[in-house]
């Protein structure tokens, strides 16, 4: 249960809740779920419903951290595009 709790709260971190909503939710709903079912001494049931709420939160990170990463590119593109437009009109005006 904690690297569980820990995993979510990583996927938190970079941004999950923006990112990877679903995922997130999943995540934080099969914990809650496990968390029931120690409640009802499902220990078996518990621990692998734990360790799917741990991938769950693995992949919600992973998804995040690919579409903050898509976004820098983007960006860098975009950056270039501009700065290869300043150039060419740099050197048309010399």
């Amino acid at each position: 249960m904690a690297r569980t709790k820990a995993a979510i709260n990583q996927a938190n971190q970079v941004g999950a809740q923006d990112y990877a909503p679903l995922e997130l939710r999943n995540s934080r709903k099969k914990l809650d779920q496990a968390k029931s079912l120690i409640e009802q001494k499902k220990y078996e049931k518990a621990k692998r419903l734990a360790e799917r709420a741990e991938v769950d939160a693995e992949l919600a990170e992973e998804r995040s951290l690919s579409k903050k990463a898509q976004n820098a590119v983007k960006q860098l593109k975009k950056s270039i595009k501009i700065l290869k437009q300043e150039i060419q009109q740099h050197q048309q005006n010399q």
